[in-house]
């Protein structure tokens, strides 16, 4: 089920269908609410700099991908973009706390 999937796996999916320049609308749509999903989810502060930056490139791919088919609708794109950002202040703060130490 594709509401079993783990952003790595949504972001492949959508990514396969984008270069296949396969337009399958219902699909692009469950893997878009299973995204928001995830994403809303996502907490980068639980997380080691390496799962954060693993989290925002599953991200950006994603959104690239739905994007190219003309699937990213503005919510999901807002959502990403916090992740990203919130993820982005997480890798600072880490940076900069090992940087004091």
């Amino acid at each position: 089920y594709i509401s079993d999937f783990r952003a790595q796996s949504l972001a492949n999916t959508s990514w396969s269908y984008a270069v296949l320049q396969v337009y399958d609308k219902p699909l692009m749509d469950s893997i878009a609410a299973c995204a928001l999903k995830i994403v809303g989810e996502a907490s980068p502060t639980s997380c080691s700099q390496r799962q954060t930056c693993s989290s925002v490139l599953d991200a950006i791919g994603l959104a690239w991908a739905l994007e190219f088919l003309l699937c990213l609708d503005d919510g999901l794109f807002a959502a990403i973009r916090d992740l990203c950002l919130r993820c982005g202040r997480h890798i600072d703060g880490i940076t900069f706390r090992d940087a004091g130490a």
